[in-house]
């Protein structure tokens, strides 16, 4: 493979000015989220699990509290799209154009990189959150959902975490201290917990149901 030079997040990625190593597999910012994108569109993850909501909300064994805090994963996961489509729009080719200082500019890529992954994993917890109770619900509620298309969901997830670390590891070690870089070393460990336990659910599940 090579580096897929999104024409919507090219000037916004580092390979607008460094040269990327996606020869072999995904090693930059457009490439993850533009893979995220086809893996979305090719599950139609945003469209069912708006629909697993709508679904939900319309059942009247479901609690009220129960349907509130869905809601409130959508708008947190709404306001999170928001903030991560805004940085994506950042054209760092005009930071270069203006003659920006040099070493600004490369704080400003790294510090928006780690933003960006921050953004990124929240947006994925929400589909792997939405899917643990999804199960949850199947056990007690009357509400039914495929465990096999609730994999497809994480298995999708996980062939992502390979190279959500790749572009992890290309920040730059000065950056390594700061308050963000542990906030998102943070967020990777938790994810990674919280997409093994939803396997394991699955796992259990499918197990179960043969």
């Amino acid at each position: 493979m090579s580096c897929c030079k999104c024409e919507e997040l090219l000037n916004s990625c580092t390979c607008i000015v460094l040269e990327c190593e996606c020869n072999k597999s995904i090693n930059c910012w457009c490439c993850l989220y533009n893979n995220w994108e086809q893996i979305d569109s090719k599950h139609s993850l945003t469209f069912n699990f708006i629909n697993y909501y709508n679904e939900i909300n319309k059942l009247k064994s479901v609690p009220k509290l129960f349907k509130k805090g869905i809601k409130s994963l959508l708008n947190d996961l709404k306001q999170n799209n928001n903030s991560l489509n805004n940085l994506n729009k950042t054209d760092y080719m005009n930071l270069i154009d203006s003659k920006f200082d040099p070493v600004k500019i490369a704080s400003i890529i790294e510090e928006d990189n780690i933003a960006k992954l921050i953004y990124f994993i929240n947006k994925l917890e929400f589909y792997v959150e939405m899917s643990i109770i999804l199960i949850e619900m199947n056990k007690t509620l009357d509400y039914e959902i495929s465990y096999l298309e609730i994999f497809s969901v994480s298995d999708a997830i996980e062939e992502l975490i390979p190279s959500i670390v790749k572009v992890f590891a290309s920040i730059e070690k000065t950056l390594d201290s700061s308050v963000e870089y542990e906030t998102l070393k943070e967020k990777l460990y938790s994810f990674d917990v919280v997409s093994t336990n939803l396997r394991s659910m699955l796992d259990i599940k499918i197990l179960n149901n043969r």
